[in-house]
């Protein structure tokens, strides 16, 4: 029962932060005159593939004091960081071209 109550907690916090990051997002397209709305599910991809990086290396630890507490190391999480601002980047290098 606790461990359910764990998943479905870190479930809506995923959720939530990736609804403020894509709305941030968006937001910063909107002011630079891009048309982003062509691309609100790569927009969302990217903010999936950064809020999984927050999720593996903070969120999973707030529920779990004495737990087995290893995140991602550093090289994968270089490259998902690098990969998400790739993919967030897709709408600008297309407004350009």
């Amino acid at each position: 029962m606790k461990k359910g109550l764990k998943i479905v907690g870190r479930f809506w916090i995923v959720l939530i932060l990736t609804a403020f990051i894509t709305g941030f997002i968006q937001y910063l397209y909107r002011s630079l005159g891009i048309d982003y709305e062509a691309y609100t599910s790569i927009i969302t991809m990217g903010g999936l593939v950064y809020i999984f990086i927050i999720d593996q290396n903070k969120i999973q630890f707030f529920w779990s004091a004495g737990e087995n507490r290893e995140g991602l190391s550093r090289k994968p999480t270089i490259l998902l960081k690098i990969t998400a601002v790739l993919i967030i980047g897709v709408p600008v290098v297309m407004h350009w071209m």
